[in-house]
């Protein structure tokens, strides 16, 4: 039987779907077992109301700010306590970090310092399951102007950045893990958001840098580590 893995597609902007996070998914799969992937669109209202079929789930970015509140987003919120009660291995990118942080009683706003570009991220306990076999310090993509401020007494820290403290979190009294960085972008994507920032005069961090300092090993240990949890979920 394959894992169900449903993707919730926070973005408005095309192409929706996250083709990003589908292809390290299904690069991830490989030699573990066969995947059946299903995206849906959270603004649109399409999160399933059961979500006890589903083997894991990954939550995408947006450009919605976290302290936004619409019928759509409460419904997310009230899935992701649904998946954590559930004790299914749930993943969240940026937005997605925030919301779980949000959902489950962590403090969550306007960051003191955006980051845009590639970011130096540093590792702060390599016991987590969803970091294993990274490099205690790499560069990877960051484009927010929000952040989790404050974890819940039941999250761990586990990686930080100089104006970013929490980057990444595990969640200990359920499979759910969240990082600020978005492993799955890749310099080509990451130039367009970019040139976009620059353009409206704000600074971008190593923006010329983004060929030499992405390293596609960072995203596929990631999703990697993320499926090997939904493979040892019985």
């Amino acid at each position: 039987m394959p894992k169900k893995i449903l993707i919730i597609d926070n973005t408005f902007d095309p192409p929706h779907g996250c083709p990003e996070i589908r292809k390290l998914l299904e690069g991830a799969a490989d030699g573990l077992g066969e995947l059946e992937i299903t995206s849906v669109r959270a603004p649109e209202g399409k999160i399933p109301g059961s979500l006890k079929e589903y083997d894991g789930v990954v939550l995408s970015g947006s450009r919605t700010r976290i302290e936004e509140t619409e019928p759509w987003i409460e419904a997310e919120l009230d899935a992701i306590r649904k998946l954590h009660a559930l004790k299914i291995p749930t993943f969240g990118i940026c937005y997605g970090e925030q919301m779980i942080a949000r959902a489950l009683g962590g403090k969550t706003g306007q960051a003191k310092q955006y980051e845009y570009g590639w970011v130096e991220v540093e590792l702060k306990n390599n016991s987590s399951p969803l970091l294993e076999g990274l490099p205690k310090k790499f560069h990877t993509f960051e484009y927010h102007q929000d952040e989790v401020r404050e974890l819940p007494k039941n999250f761990k820290l586990t990686a930080s950045s100089p104006d970013c403290p929490i980057q990444a979190y595990d969640v200990e009294s359920a499979p759910m893990w969240g990082v600020q960085f978005h492993p799955e972008r890749g310099p080509k994507k990451a130039d367009e958001s970019l040139n976009k920032v620059a353009k409206g005069g704000r600074t971008v961090i190593n923006g010329d840098k983004g060929d030499s300092l992405f390293n596609p090993k960072v995203g596929e240990t990631i999703f990697r580590n993320f499926l090997k949890r939904v493979w040892a979920r019985r």
